[in-house]
């Protein structure tokens, strides 16, 4: 009964992080659990009129329920989880484990530099990778953060298919994963087979528990940013599409 409801939530853990405003894969390198400067670039993109980009939205009606769903799911759920969690593990504890994972999806980002042809911010991540697996002892230093070479803007599969000219396609909220593009939710799944974790999990169980207490670490360093963006808009559910919309235009412009 137990290992029932661990599992059942650790999936609900592991699926919401993109209704905050994070996208697939690391957080900023700061080591405060205050806002950082990009941590709300999106929303300030957004309530920008010269920044906004049109979405096609045709299911709006279903989506503003997922979204209220999802809004649920994170004050009922998500962030008191949270609060206990950063309240109990430091931070000297959360920012190497935060750092792991970040390592982690290293080929991820490997993969797309090489795709979309940006050979010396492949070759960056990758010396990167081995720094940070090696003189940071399995990723959970990083002291390749020290070198701006080393930091090339991050890329994922969503962006490569930007870059070879595929359309966002129409906006999806969808129930505990959150807001996508249908391109940016085929660039999730198939990043998904570049991801270590899932290769190195005997079952389903410890899979879903390490990305739940991924997820949990990972928001840990981002209270506040959603409750920020909710009460500074008129409509939340136009803000959030809106700046994803536009954030997601400026990472594949980079």
């Amino acid at each position: 009964m137990l290992s029932g409801c661990w599992l059942c939530f650790s999936l609900l853990c592991t699926l919401y992080p993109a209704t905050l405003p994070l996208l697939y894969g690391a957080e900023p390198a700061a080591v405060s659990d205050a806002l950082d400067e990009e941590d709300l670039a999106f929303l300030e993109e957004e309530m920008a009129p010269e920044a906004l980009v049109s979405v096609w939205d045709p299911l709006e009606s279903l989506n503003r329920d997922m979204f209220a769903l999802n809004d649920t799911f994170y004050f009922a759920i998500l962030r008191p989880v949270t609060r206990a969690y950063r309240y109990v593990i430091p931070s000297d504890v959360r920012i190497p484990l935060r750092n792991f994972f970040d390592n982690l999806l290293a080929p991820v980002r490997i993969v797309n530099c090489f795709l979309q042809a940006k050979w010396r911010a492949g070759a960056g991540e990758a010396g990167a990778f081995f720094i940070n697996t090696t003189a940071g002892v399995l990723g959970f230093g990083d002291p390749a953060q020290r070198y701006p070479a080393l930091n090339p803007p991050e890329e994922d599969l969503g962006q490569t298919l930007a870059v070879w000219g595929v359309p966002n396609g129409p906006y999806l909220v969808l129930p505990l994963l959150g807001f996508y593009t249908t391109r940016d939710f085929a660039g999730w799944f198939g990043d998904a087979y570049l991801d270590p974790l899932f290769y190195t999990s005997v079952n389903w169980e410890i899979l879903i528990g390490r990305l739940a207490v991924k997820t949990v670490n990972t928001t840990s360093f981002r209270l506040g940013d959603y409750e920020a963006v909710k009460a500074a808009a008129i409509d939340p559910y136009v803000a959030f599409r809106n700046g994803y919309i536009q954030f997601r235009q400026n990472k594949v412009l980079e």
